[in-house]
């Protein structure tokens, strides 16, 4: 009854031995160069939130001044999404003259 039952020859089972330790090896270099990558994704997040926050403080700044000459409108979507900025400037001018003078008359001197 068990005369057709074979136990795998030590070639097969060191090839099962070797692809599992290829797996493995395989497995780890990959978690490696994933883990070097979200570092350096980390990184630029970080430098990019840090320009975002330095953008946004000149951005407002630049508003405030802004704000002193012209007004500001957002341009919305159907959904209110903004997409663009509308900038109307407003401004004066005055101006005043005086002028000032003495008119004298000069007598032409005489020759002597």
């Amino acid at each position: 009854m068990f005369a057709f039952v074979r136990t795998p020859s030590r070639y097969v089972l060191l090839t099962i031995l070797k692809a599992l330790v290829g797996a493995l090896v395989g497995l780890g270099i990959a978690d490696y160069y994933y883990q070097m990558s979200l570092d350096d994704l980390h990184a630029e997040s970080e430098k990019q939130k840090n320009e975002l926050k330095y953008l946004k403080n000149e951005l407002k700044y630049l508003t405030i001044g802004i704000g002193r000459v012209a007004d500001i409108e957002y341009s919305r979507d159907a959904s209110g999404k903004v997409v663009g900025v509308i900038i109307k400037l407003k401004g004066s001018a005055s101006s005043g003259v005086t002028s000032k003078g003495d008119v004298a008359v000069k007598q032409p001197s005489t020759p002597k």
